[in-house]
Formats: C-alpha cells, structure tokens, sequence
C-alpha cells in the first residue's frame, strides 16, 4: 500500500512538472500589441526632436510619425489609437475598436512598455494616464 502511495505521488510530480499553463490567446495578442506600440511610440517621440517639433495630436500625429515606415501602424485595425504630445514628449495609447476603454499606453521616452491597461478590472477609459512632466524627466 505504502509503495503504491509513493507512486502515486511520484507520478504525480513528475506529469505537474510536464503541464504548462496555457497563455490565454488575449494575452499572447496584448503582449504582441505592446511590443508593436513600443516602436511606434518612438517613432512618434522622434516627432519632438524635429525642427520645429510636431504639434500635431491623434491621427495626424500617427501619420506623421508613420511617414518614413507605415508599417508602424500595421496591425491595429482592430484597435483605437491616440497620440499626444506635451512639453517636448510623447504618449501612444491603444484602446478598443470603440474607443471606450484603454488597452496599452506607452510613453517614446522610457525604455519599456509603460501601461497594460488590458491587465485591469474594470477596464480604464480610453484617456491618457501618463503624467509625461513625470515620467519624461
């Protein structure tokens, strides 16, 4: 009995340790976002460094940071961008199709994804959180 125990629990460790948790295909999609969102945030950031710098906001904004590579904005069909700039930088934020709720928001100035709002409950409308005076120092 007691050999058949230790089995048991052998067996079992060992097929734990072959089972992955399966990523949920929202999250796969979301983390892809992201990544995308993070080159044309800095695609849209280097819209600061022009001589003047754009003043332009949402959509006119997108394009003129797309000019040189449309491709930055491949992808999003499905998604609600804004664009914004204030005081010499720059913020990008994905929401849904409608419009109503925010997903991703990404800053040109740090190095990382800023905000996965998708990760929140309730989600957050689709505005701008990122104080850039802040994070853009």
């Amino acid at each position: 009995m007691r050999k058949t125990h230790l089995f048991v629990v052998c067996a079992l460790i060992v097929l734990s340790g072959c089972v992955q948790p399966q990523k949920t295909q929202d999250q796969e999609e979301m983390y892809t976002k992201a990544a995308s969102l993070q080159k044309l945030s800095k695609a849209v950031e280097a819209t600061q460094y022009e001589e003047p710098p754009s003043r332009l906001e949402n959509a006119e904004l997108l394009k003129h940071a797309t000019t040189h590579n449309p491709r930055l904005l491949e992808g999003f069909d499905a998604y609600t961008l804004k664009a914004k700039a204030q005081n010499g930088h720059t913020a990008v934020l994905m929401c849904d199709a409608p419009g109503q709720h925010g997903l991703i928001e990404d800053t040109g100035c740090t190095g990382k994804v800023d905000m996965h709002h998708w990760k929140t409950q309730p989600l957050p409308p689709c505005e701008f959180t990122i104080n850039l005076d802040v994070k853009c120092q």
